[in-house]
């Protein structure tokens, strides 16, 4: 008994260390793929087309400035930043009403009183736009929630040799990269005309001689308030507060409108990729019911893409309406102010106000850009389902072919307040409308002087 045992001990030996051995080596080749798997995804992200399929790199600096603000929909609703909501809210309503009263004080001087409106108007927009935003919380969530579904779905099912998820990621990316550079390019404008409207002030005061003197005391905004804020040291706390508050500004109109801009562009995204799927539509070689999974995966996107949309649309249709009429005023007041400094030669007038015009144009003119594109994308789904091959599929399956053309009849639009649609002809249409304010105001102000 004992030799047995001392013959078969050997043997139990071996076999355990052939099995820790072939445990080993197992572990040593599951690390060694594994490595080698993250060294492909390494790889993978210094290919030019994988740098942008990122939802936070997609939002761009939209996300980090609208956090600042404490308006970015997919943040925690939580006391501090509700606190810091209302201290906002109400740093806009007195920069409104110190705005407001410098429109009023200067309502005998046609000139003065253009200049001030040109700058309260824009100011009054941001305050309403800045609270009908915060209403519209709970829906972009939701939109937004879907993006980086959207966006991690591509990243966990697309691979470096699968041409139709390469050229999925090409078509996001590209409709990602769009909206990044109208806010670089918009935000860049914004800020240099209200560095422009801060410094002003400032030089003035300093190079003037008789700091006491009404002109030598004025604030980045025309403003007036129902206190002296001329000396000091009230002038250099309003001075600040006004700075401060228009930095905020600057960061609620910038970062709104270039939000919307990004969801649009990622619906029209979606839909070029949809028009894709439905233009290619494959017959060959696949089951009725293959192709049922891919009708029913067809319907369902193009039904999420337009409720999206129509949630889109319902939550800025307020903000858009605001801009639309505040937008025309704006062109027509900063149009004059340019007009008349370009007579005066006064070059710091013409650069500033010449900045808010630009600004108001561009901001008109990029809606006005993202709603005709959307619109275009959704009729584009009709063509795409009556060039794919429906004649060849099964009678049941083409039926909903048919289905889908009739539903992409129904444009999908952005409007203003629900009765004017945001495109490129309306907007040519509002240029019009702002050119002829301006000749009117014009005709006044010669009236005036002679």
């Amino acid at each position: 008994m004992s030799s047995y045992t001392d013959n078969e001990s050997p043997s139990r030996s071996q076999k355990s260390g052939t099995k820790m051995l072939k445990g080993k080596d197992d572990f040593q080749s599951n690390f060694s793929s594994r490595f080698r798997d993250i060294k492909n995804l390494r790889q993978i992200h210094k290919i030019p087309w994988i740098k942008e399929t990122s939802f936070n790199t997609a939002m761009g600096g939209v996300r980090h400035g609208l956090s600042l603000i404490a308006s970015w929909p997919m943040m925690m609703e939580t006391w501090r930043m509700t606190v810091i909501w209302l201290f906002y809210a109400a740093g806009f309503f007195v920069c409104v009403c110190g705005c407001l009263g410098g429109a009023i004080t200067a309502r005998k001087d046609l000139q003065r009183l253009v200049a001030a409106l040109g700058q309260a108007i824009p100011v009054t927009v941001i305050a309403i736009k800045y609270g009908l935003f915060k209403t519209q919380v709970k829906p972009l969530n939701q939109i937004l929630k879907s993006m980086e579904s959207d966006w991690e779905s591509e990243n966990l099912n697309s691979r470096r040799d699968d041409p139709e998820a390469i050229r999925r990621r090409e078509i996001m990316t590209n409709h990602a990269r769009v909206p990044r550079i109208f806010f670089n390019v918009y935000t860049s404008v914004v800020t240099i005309c209200w560095i422009l409207f801060t410094i002003a002030p400032a030089t003035k005061r300093i190079s003037s001689r008789d700091q006491s003197a009404p002109n030598a005391n004025k604030l980045p905004l025309n403003s007036w308030y129902p206190f002296p804020f001329s000396h000091s040291p009230i002038y250099q706390i309003m001075y600040v507060f006004e700075v401060f508050l228009g930095n905020v500004m600057v960061i609620a109109h910038t970062g709104i409108d270039s939000l919307l801009v990004t969801i649009i562009f990622h619906l029209c995204g979606q839909l070029e990729i949809l028009r894709s799927c439905i233009e290619e539509f494959r017959t060959e070689e696949r089951s009725e019911e293959m192709m049922w999974a891919d009708v029913k995966f067809i319907v369902k996107r193009h039904e999420w893409i337009i409720n999206s949309a129509r949630s889109l649309e319902k939550s800025f249709n307020k903000i858009l309406f605001s801009q639309l009429l505040a937008g025309t005023l704006h062109i027509c007041l900063a149009g004059f102010s340019v007009l008349q400094a370009m007579e005066s030669n006064n070059t710091s007038v013409f650069v500033k106000f010449g900045l808010l015009l630009t600004m108001a144009l561009q901001q008109l003119f990029i809606y006005s850009l993202a709603g005709d594109y959307l619109t275009s994308q959704g009729t584009l789904i009709r063509v795409a389902a009556y060039k794919a091959t429906w004649y060849k599929l099964p009678p049941s399956v083409s039926r909903s072919f048919l289905l889908i053309m009739i539903r992409a009849t129904k444009p999908i639009t952005l409007t203003a307040g629900k009765f004017s649609v945001m495109s490129l002809p309306n907007f040519t249409s509002l240029i019009k409308s702002a050119v002829s304010y301006l000749s009117v105001l014009r005709a006044m102000n010669t009236d005036n002087s002679n």
